[in-house]
């Protein structure tokens, strides 16, 4: 079961949309449909670039709640803030480095 409050699910629906991209874009790229599943950089690639996308998105959001409302942000995933999820998301992505498809 996925939890999230505000816009916390953003989170999951950036990282899975950037890691499906990349997965096409290197069997395009390379010809090998299975070239994502052999290697473990382009997983690597997407993880770091859905964590900057969500530390941008966390960052926002965080900026947008303090000033129109003066309360702490109530964006998280899990019960952790949207843009902490940017570190999880490197950790993720150098693990998926060992993993293999």
């Amino acid at each position: 079961m996925i939890v999230w409050r505000g816009w916390g699910y953003l989170v999951f629906v950036i990282t899975l949309g950037v890691l499906i991209l990349m997965e096409l874009g290197t069997g395009r790229l390379f010809h090998d449909p299975n070239y994502y599943a052999a290697h473990g950089w382009p997983r690597l690639l997407g993880f770091l670039v859905a964590a900057v996308a969500v530390w941008f998105l966390g960052t926002y959001l965080n900026q947008r709640a303090e000033r129109a409302e003066g309360k702490k942000p109530v964006h998280s995933l899990f019960f952790i803030r949207v843009d902490y999820w940017a570190g999880i998301l490197v950790v993720l992505g150098i693990v998926s480095l060992f993993i293999r498809g």
